[in-house]
């Protein structure tokens, strides 16, 4: 003899329960992301959209926001320009609760790093964009999630 267990929610329970659910999924999502080591100064590192880092010794924070727009021309076909990405950054000073937010251009047609790379000056800062993965493909649509920012700061 089998027997079955069967539990009935209330409108009231089930409107609880999704909120909690919902809560708990984003703080696991949160939770997989994995940590940047802090870099030292001069160093390059990479960040996903949505992470940031502070920099050793220094009381700066850098965030990479997201990628603005790629119109960078993809790897496999021929085009009159090569082409640019903007990516939207932020930085802090460690300890100030206001973030300043500014845009830098990365020029299509540079696979590696780019040591003339424009830069943002923050404080006594300069913040460079050498690279931005993956570079366009012909065909295959940009997943906005999977750039990574290869990133510098110096000091000015």
């Amino acid at each position: 003899m089998t027997a079955s267990l069967r539990v009935r929610y209330s409108a009231g329970m089930r409107a609880l329960t999704r909120p909690i659910a919902l809560v708990l999924a984003v703080v696991l999502a949160g939770a997989c992301r994995p940590s940047i080591p802090p870099p030292a100064l001069g160093q390059s590192f990479q960040l996903g959209p949505g992470q940031s880092v502070s920099v050793q010794g220094e009381r700066i924070e850098v965030g990479f926001k997201r990628v603005v727009s790629d119109s960078r021309c993809p790897d496999g076909v021929q085009c009159i320009t090569a082409g640019e990405a903007v990516v939207s950054l932020w930085a802090r000073e460690q300890g100030s609760a206001e973030r300043n937010t500014f845009e830098s251009r990365v020029a299509g047609g540079m696979h590696g790093p780019d040591s003339t790379a424009a830069q943002a000056e923050f404080q006594n800062w300069r913040i460079q964009v050498l690279q931005l993965q993956p570079y366009p493909k012909a065909g295959a649509a940009a997943d906005s999630t999977r750039y990574l920012a290869t990133l510098r700061v110096t000091s000015r």
